[in-house]
């Protein structure tokens, strides 16, 4: 059913709507056909999301930092699609607005499945499992010396 298809545009967002909707963006899949959003909101902060998963994706290996960007972005990512769910469940909205609302979303749970395509692999996800592991030997160390001190 085509988004255009799910309001019946006479402005006002009904409760069949909202549910068809929501209906719509819990969908195994939401996210076919959709474009990922050139630019959206990300902790506040406006994120160019298709020229950043272009730059993460296109390479053939990520490095460390990158593969942190990624990680960080997808749980950007989650949260705001989260928050653009709640919003259009229980927002009030024009049909427009919803709309608008369902299109970001939608395109967010692509530019997610993007990269958990990607996603680490390899010698990548080994480097990244080490750094965190290393990341938390240290953390346990200056907890050992900071008990110690007392």
């Amino acid at each position: 059913m085509p988004s255009h298809d799910l309001v019946d545009h006479d402005g006002v967002l009904t409760a069949a709507e909202r549910a068809r909707l929501l209906r719509r963006l819990r969908s195994l899949f939401a996210w076919v056909g959709a474009c990922v959003p050139e630019i959206t909101e990300l902790d506040g902060q406006p994120v160019r999301l298709r020229a950043l998963l272009a730059r993460l994706l296109d390479d053939d290996e990520l490095t460390l930092e990158e593969a942190q960007q990624a990680r960080r972005l997808e749980r950007a990512l989650r949260r705001r699609h989260e928050s653009l769910a709640a919003e259009l469940a229980t927002g009030e909205l024009t049909e427009n607005e919803a709309l608008e609302r369902l299109a970001e979303a939608a395109g967010i749970l692509r530019a997610l499945r993007r990269l958990r395509e990607r996603g680490p692999r390899g010698e990548l996800a080994e480097r990244v499992a080490q750094e965190r592991l290393n990341d938390e030997r240290r953390w346990l160390r200056f907890l050992r010396s900071v008990g110690r001190s007392d």
